[in-house]
């Protein structure tokens, strides 16, 4: 008895529909489905200022891995944005993609001349997410972060300083965070601390910096110096920080630091040169 193939359950013409009808459904999901398109739709500049804010904050936060290379592009495009928070939102974005964002370090540094302390903000933070350690804007990326550590505006220095110090710069960020942490905004000094807890045991690499703060002219840097020390480092080291800086030439350095070893060096100990 010959052997009988088994007929096809599918038309050839069926099989045509059913192939028409997938190509169809790629197009539609390709095109208004895909979220970096629905995202990009409602970025343009026609759209309301409160549509481009989501749209941007979508294409950093709302979008499969696959098509970040293409969200990417569409913020790069948006970094001109008239309305500040849709920038701020752009650069928030970026942000987002870490360091598959790369090739954004140029706009982001542009941002960061931005008139609008937010977006300065915003930028500081997203450029210490997206810096490479090998990578080509690092360098500058880091050069004018440091450069951001004397913005007027200290919400700005303080992002500049934890980008910094997320990417391995201690010394010129202890500085900045000892002015801060002199200052009398809680909410600032909060922030330090969390800082701080987030580092773990690194955050011996800052004692450094803050031991040269210790000479500072500023009376409040000294003081936020001296504060974050006695919670980072052992009374030693912060004893011998002082002596330090009692050999100033300035004699209110002098004075001051003086006041405070007084303070913390134990009755019984000796204190020598």
């Amino acid at each position: 008895m010959p052997w009988e193939f088994p007929k096809p359950r599918l038309s050839l013409r069926m099989l045509i529909v059913l192939v028409a009808f997938s190509a169809i459904a790629i197009w539609a999901w390709l095109f208004f489905l895909s979220p970096t398109r629905r995202f990009t739709r409602q970025l343009q500049a026609q759209q309301p200022a409160y549509q481009r804010r989501e749209a941007a904050m979508g294409l950093g936060y709302g979008i499969p891995p696959w098509e970040s290379g293409e969200a990417i592009g569409v913020l790069l495009r948006a970094m001109n944005d008239p309305n500040p928070r849709v920038r701020e939102c752009v650069a928030a974005g970026l942000g987002a993609h870490g360091r598959r964002a790369e090739s954004a370090i140029p706009s982001l540094v542009a941002l960061l001349s931005d008139q609008d302390w937010g977006v300065r903000f915003t930028a500081a933070a997203a450029l210490g997410a997206v810096i490479g350690p090998d990578g080509d804007g690092h360098d500058i990326a880091m050069l004018v972060l440091a450069r951001a550590l004397q913005d007027q505006n200290v919400e700005v220095r303080l992002s500049a300083a934890r980008s910094l110090i997320d990417n391995g710069e201690f010394k010129e960020s202890a500085a900045t965070l000892a002015v801060i942490m002199g200052g009398t905004e809680d909410h600032l000094r909060s922030q330090i601390r969390l800082v701080r807890s987030r580092l773990g045991a690194n955050t011996r690499l800052l004692i450094p910096g803050l031991a040269t703060a210790l000479r500072d002219k500023d009376v409040r840097t000294r003081k936020g110096a001296l504060e974050l020390l006695l919670e980072i480092a052992p009374p030693s080291t912060v004893r011998a920080a002082l002596r330090v800086a009692r050999r100033e030439g300035d004699p209110d350095i002098r004075q001051w630091a003086s006041e405070k070893l007084e303070r913390l060096t134990p009755a019984t100990d000796s204190d020598p040169e």
